[in-house]
Parts: structure tokens; C-alpha cells; sequence
């Protein structure tokens, strides 16, 4: 909307596209004016860079350290934080864009540093309409001591009906958990390895407890975002402490849907992620994304009924289910809970450190989830 509000008479073309400067010029609606108040223009830059801020309100050294720190210079953050100018290729805001995937080979494979690396499985459960997706993916340093995560080809998990084997009817959850317990068993993953959506499909994990094994990690998407730490690199002063400490996803999205696929978004930034499908690639370039209350980072809902097309979710926009990207992220979920750190975004990735507000965190959630598990008799 400001890009219409804000369009030149003669239209968006190069005088007006970027400018370094604080830029005025006549627009089409309503016979406006405009007034581009450019980031890098602020009254801060005229003063040397080793003396103090003087204008606290305004942008700020300190602000464009702090945002391309965390985010690429190129990026639709960095350009709405810091520039404040019109970005052609930034007014479409998508999970992903392929120039980003491109950038940060995404879709290559991984180059690998030795044979120590960490077999995780996935499966995004439907049982009719969407498609059942499941698949493997593993994580390890490459060989430039960076952890990746590289993505298998996922597959499509059939189910019928009913399906009988010997004199037993089997129905969906059974299906899919004997087809996941085989395909797991093929790749030689464990069950503590393999994570499924259990949003309002609770009864799939008592099929794998039933047909394979009940330490298997039920994915809820649905609710709200958790309290682990966005990144290795973003930092936030804690009011209470008065030290920088790691920012949280509970403060940095709207809902846990959000936290999974900018999740993603930020993995790839990181060039933490490689094979990625193109399926799975081409569904969050199509997923929308804003900003919402307290500045929280929100993505469009997978299914959301509605008569204007700009609220509807994407299913009802783009005629299908993003059930690919929501494999993908799903299955960058289990890594970060078997011990995948996302590192710096937009620059090259700091090896892995121990860190032990981490080690502390892990260890809390896996006691966590043991104490939760059904034990066998």
C-alpha cells in the first residue's frame, strides 16, 4: 500500500528507486507528495564515527551494526530497519525467494567433514485431501566445520481406506506408522529420531507406539511459539539482568506455525541447508509473511477460510497445501531438538561452540520429554 501511496507520476523507475539522499517527488494518487526520509540519510552519519550518538531517537551506527549482524545487507529486513527507501525486489514478502536459496546453495549438496553426523525422520500426517509427506534428512559439520542440514527427496505415503494385512484392517494412522517404521528401519534411524505432526492427529502417535515404538516425538504446529533461543547470534538486552542474552522465539514470533518457517527462512540465510527440494523451495517462496503486534514476525495460516483473498490462508489462495514446506520445516524442528544450532545470518557460519546455557536447555527438554513418554510393560 505505501508503494502505491508513494509511486512517482512517472512511476517507479531508477531516479526514484534507492535514492542515498532525502528525496521529494509529486505521486499519481490524490496529487501527493512524498517524502522519502532515507536510513542512511540520518543526522547521526554527520558527526565522527567515534563519538557518541547524539540524536537517540533517530537511526543510528550502533542500529545498522546490530541489523546486519543478524540479517544480510540485501535483506528485506535490513532494507525496512535501516535504508527506508523502495525495493522492487523486497515488496513481495515470502518465506524464502529463490535469488536467497540460490545464494546461500541451499539446493546443493552437502560437502561433508566426516562420517559423524545425525539421521533424523519426519512425516507431515494427513489422511485425506492434503498429502501424507514423510522423509529423512541428516546434520553434521561439512568440510568447512559448519553445521548443515541436508534434506533427502521426501515421499508421498499412501493410504487407502481400509487396508487389510493377513486378517487385520488396518486404518490410516496404522498405515502410515508401518510404513514409517519400515522406512525408518531402511535408513537404520531410531525412533528417538523421528518426530510427526501431531496437530489434531494425536491418535497417530499411539499407532507408532503400537506398530513400532513410543519414543517418537509428537510435532504440535499449532499454538504458541516456544521459549528457545532464535539464533546463536541475536542478542537482547534483558531488562531484568541488564546483560545481552539470547533473544527468544516467543518474542520474535506470533505462533508457533511462524517459528517454524522463518525458522527455515533463517537456516537458509545461515547457509546451514542444503538439498532442498524444489517443491518444498517453491512453497515458501509462494508463503506470505508481515509484521504484527510488538513487531512479531507472522506467517500466513495453512488453511484459513475467508472471503477477502489478502486474509485467506494459503491453501485457499494458491489452490493447494504447502505440505512440502511444512515437511521441511518440520523436519528442521526434530534436527534443533536433537542438537542443531542455527548460527549467523547472512554471513559466513561460525562453527559450532559449546555453550552451556544450551547444554543446560537440551538437557532440560529431554528429561522433559522422557518423563512424558509411555513406558512399556
Amino acid at each position: 500500500p505505501l508503494g502505491k501511496a508513494a509511486e512517482p507520476k512517472e512511476g517507479w523507475t531508477d531516479d526514484y528507486l534507492e535514492p542515498t539522499k532525502t528525496a521529494c517527488w509529486d505521486t499519481r494518487f490524490m496529487n501527493g507528495r512524498a517524502v522519502n526520509l532515507v536510513g542512511l540519510d540520518s543526522p547521526n552519519f554527520d558527526f565522527p564515527p567515534d563519538k557518541p550518538t547524539k540524536y537517540k531517537y533517530l537511526i543510528s551506527k550502533e542500529k545498522i551494526e546490530e541489523t546486519l549482524s543478524f540479517f544480510p545487507k540485501d535483506s528485506i529486513e535490513y532494507y525496512s530497519q535501516c535504508v527506508g527507501t523502495m525495493k522492487i525486489g523486497t515488496m513481495a514478502k515470502r518465506v524464502l525467494t529463490r535469488a536467497e536459496c540460490n545464494r546461500f546453495k541451499a539446493q546443493e549438496r552437502a560437502q561433508w567433514l566426516n562420517e559423524d553426523r545425525t539421521r533424523i525422520y519426519f512425516v507431515d500426517a494427513a489422511y485425506g485431501g492434503d498429502r501424507c509427506v514423510g522423509g529423512s534428512a541428516e546434520f553434521g559439520l561439512d568440510v568447512n566445520g559448519v553445521q548443515v542440514l541436508e534434506l533427502q527427496l521426501p515421499k508421498i505415503i499412501p493410504i487407502t481406506v481400509s487396508k487389510k494385512i493377513g486378517k487385520e484392517d488396518f486404518g490410516a494412522e496404522d498405515q502410515i506408522a508401518l510404513f514409517v517404521r519400515q522406512d525408518c528401519d531402511e535408513e537404520q534411524i531410531p525412533p528417538s529420531n523421528m518426530g510427526h505432526d501431531s496437530t489434531g492427529h494425536g491418535s497417530l502417535g499411539t499407532a507408532l507406539a503400537e506398530h513400532w515404538s513410543a519414543e517418537t516425538h509428537p510435532i504440535d504446529s499449532g499454538g504458541a511459539p516456544t521459549p528457545r533461543p532464535v539464533s546463536a547470534d541475536l542478542k537482547v538486552l534483558d531488562e531484568e539482568t541488564g546483560m545481552m542474552r539470547p533473544k527468544l522465539c516467543n518474542e520474535h514470533f506470533d505462533r508457533l506455525v511462524s517459528e517454524f518457517n522463518f525458522m527455515f527462512r533463517l537456516a537458509v540465510l545461515s547457509g546451514q541447508i542444503r538439498g532442498l527440494p524444489d517443491e518444498c523451495m517453491e512453497e515458501f517462496c509462494a508463503r506470505r509473511w508481515d509484521r504484527v503486534k510488538d513487531d512479531k514476525y507472522w506467517v500466513e495460516p495453512k488453511d484459513k477460510p475467508h472471503q477477502d483473498p489478502r486474509k485467506a490462508g494459503f491453501k485457499q489462495r494458491m489452490g493447494r497445501s504447502p505440505d512440502m514446506a511444512d515437511w521441511a520445516a518440520g523436519i528442521l524442528e526434530m534436527a534443533r531438538r536433537k542438537g542443531f544450532v542455527i548460527a549467523s545470518v547472512g554471513k559466513e557460519p561460525a562453527k559450532k561452540k559449546v555453550d552451556d546455557w544450551y547444554a543446560k536447555e537440551a538437557k532440560r527438554l529431554d528429561d522433559q520429554r522422557r518423563s512424558r513418554q509411555l513406558q512399556g510393560a
